[in-house]
């Protein structure tokens, strides 16, 4: 079996047929002609109806995406399932009458997100597909499921046990799943012009949240506790904590900051700024922890978090490397496949470059190992930074758009978003929330 990324080492000596990692797809490799003086590798697929061998050729082997005729890995993975299909339909169906089963959506959306079928959140949108088709009994067309179907799958679902915690799966568990699968229909029925209605919609699921563990937030005492020792630390993890103290950053975020992205302008303006992703500075580095829609975010620094960016601003300028770009260099790491046919593979961009990212699962489990430490047992996870940030700028009366906008929940932001006006305002408001004391019941259920 053949790896995408093997298939530039291939030798044009012989006409050969190599399989790669998708089932009934093939790379030709084509021996060099007087046409072809440099060789040629085209894709083939090939399927089995009835005892009969089909094949069909998709294209050539991606080289430039401006160039008519030349099909990315991607593409050829989707076209092969488009084949299978047809030949399992006997071919009798017209084109625009094929039918395009659910097992077919996964690697079509990762196709239309201009996404590699190995990352990760590719893998969990195939794996939500085959466990509904599995607990199904069938591959369908997403709109010939009814919603006895979804239902069925719903309750199977609730049932079961999950193996690591050994308790009941839980239902925001099931409404994830049925999400991404809802996800990638919709993505692939615009695409394509699909204009059949599917039942995946509002699905009905019992009790639905009741299970969900109440988030718990830092008491004013625990949050005292971690800014008299994060004050003149040096310690990552700790700084990494300290950035979240009093600005709510997710882990992910903080990790994949840039040094650029830290600006202190004066005593009344600091602030990050958070980027969508790292593809504008840098074409193979990609955050895929960060959430918000727009571009890019302005978050304020005060008291503990303005301290730790100065701390961690100064060292990255004392650095032996004086081209250092990233805060936390080392959750740089490459990106790897985590399809079940080539898991593990390290993944490179269509220039044969390898794809870096920022782990912040890495960072947010030391994280939470040092809070422990420091806190003891019982202690929130570095992510309730996000809940008590949002307690505490509740109390202080901070308005909700404002709040989301800090956050990065906001679907749209104000005219003013960015200006230094709206980062003062916002500033004076997270300073207001650093001498607000979360002690109440109440705030303890929020």
């Amino acid at each position: 079996m053949l790896k995408d990324t093997e298939i530039k080492n291939l030798k044009f000596k012989e006409l050969e047929y190599q399989e790669l990692v998708y089932p009934n797809l093939y790379i030709v490799v084509h021996p060099k002609t007087k046409t072809n003086p440099k060789g040629r590798k085209t894709w083939l697929g090939r399927a089995k109806h009835n005892k009969k061998q089909h094949q069909k050729t998709f294209g050539d082997y991606y080289q430039n995406p401006n160039i008519l005729g030349h099909v990315s890995f991607a593409k050829a993975v989707a076209e092969a399932i488009d084949f299978k299909a047809e030949v399992a339909l006997g071919l009798k169906k017209k084109e625009k009458d094929q039918k395009v089963l659910l097992s077919a959506y996964p690697a079509k959306y990762a196709y239309y997100k201009g996404r590699d079928v190995g990352e990760s959140e590719m893998v969990r949108v195939r794996t939500d597909v085959d466990r509904f088709i599995k607990i199904i009994k069938s591959d369908r067309e997403p709109h010939e499921y009814s919603k006895k179907d979804v239902n069925a799958y719903i309750m199977a679902r609730l049932k079961t046990i999950e193996k690591k915690k050994g308790t009941l799966i839980k239902t925001g568990t099931v409404e994830r799943e049925l999400n991404s699968i809802r996800g990638s229909i919709n993505l692939v029925n615009e695409q394509e012009e699909i204009d059949h209605p599917h039942r995946f919609n509002k699905p009905n699921i019992p009790k639905k949240g009741k299970d969900r563990k109440k988030k718990s937030n830092f008491s004013f005492e625990q949050l005292e506790t971690l800014r008299t020792l994060f004050a003149d630390t040096n310690r990552k993890t700790e700084l990494i904590a300290g950035l979240q103290v009093d600005t709510g950053l997710r882990i992910g975020e903080v990790v994949g900051l840039a040094v650029e992205d830290i600006v202190v302008i004066d005593k009344k303006i600091a602030f990050v700024v958070i980027r969508e992703n790292t593809l504008e500075r840098e074409e193979t580095v990609t955050n895929t922890s960060i959430k918000t829609p727009s571009s890019e975010r302005f978050v304020p620094l005060v008291g503990i978090s303005l301290e730790c960016a100065k701390t961690l601003k100064k060292m990255c300028e004392r650095s032996l490397n004086p081209e250092r770009k990233w805060v936390f260099p080392s959750y740089l790491k490459p990106k790897k496949s985590m399809a079940k046919a080539n898991k593990g593979e390290i993944l490179k961009d269509d220039k044969g470059k390898v794809i870096m990212e920022f782990k912040g699962d890495y960072a947010s489990k030391a994280v939470n190992e040092r809070l422990k430490a420091i806190l003891g047992e019982e202690s929130p996870t570095s992510h309730s930074f996000r809940h008590t940030i949002q307690t505490r700028l509740r109390n202080v009366e901070c308005p909700e758009w404002m709040r989301d906008e800090l956050g990065g929940w906001a679907k749209t932001t104000s005219e003013r978003y960015g200006t230094p006006t709206d980062i003062e305002i916002k500033t004076n408001y997270l300073k207001k929330s650093i001498s607000v004391k979360l002690d109440s019941a109440l705030d303890s259920l929020i």
